[in-house]
């Protein structure tokens, strides 16, 4: 699959472009993934050119395929300093939740509970995902 056209020329899900470009004008924005290493250039090569400067750092956890290290993606957030997860596993959406940082889970098929962990909460798009960071935003205090 890694090696495929298809591959190669996957698309940003729809809305996540916008929502990364204005989340990031007040937020710093990481990417934490799952892909295994043996496609960390294309995943380096790709990121830039769908989403410009919007990620102060860049976790390629190794979870699924391929030789070395794996890393949880809770133990990426934790060294990172992240403190709220957009996700679509949701394993890695409770592991993340077990560990006290709070998910966003994306609405697909292959995540469907009915009794989702405390700190995670199903999103149904990008821009839910953007509206919903934005209200939690702790107001800046005025001198």
């Amino acid at each position: 699959f890694f090696k495929t056209d298809y591959f190669r020329n996957i698309r940003p899900v729809p809305g996540s472009q916008e929502a990364t470009e204005a989340l990031a004008q007040k937020h710093q924005l990481a990417v934490i993934t799952a892909r295994p290493s043996v496609i960390a250039a294309e995943t380096l090569e790709w990121l830039p050119r769908y989403f410009p400067n919007r990620f102060s750092s860049i976790a390629i956890t190794n979870q699924w395929h391929g030789e070395g290290k794996k890393q949880k993606k809770s133990e990426a957030c934790k060294k990172h300093g992240i403190q709220l997860m957009v996700e679509d596993s949701l394993k890695h959406a409770t592991d993340c939740a077990s560990q006290g940082i709070n998910v966003l889970l994306l609405d697909y098929p292959w995540n469907q509970e009915q009794n989702l962990p405390q700190n995670v909460t199903r999103v149904y798009s990008w821009e839910d995902i953007a509206d919903k960071i934005f209200k939690y935003q702790k107001p800046r205090k005025r001198r």
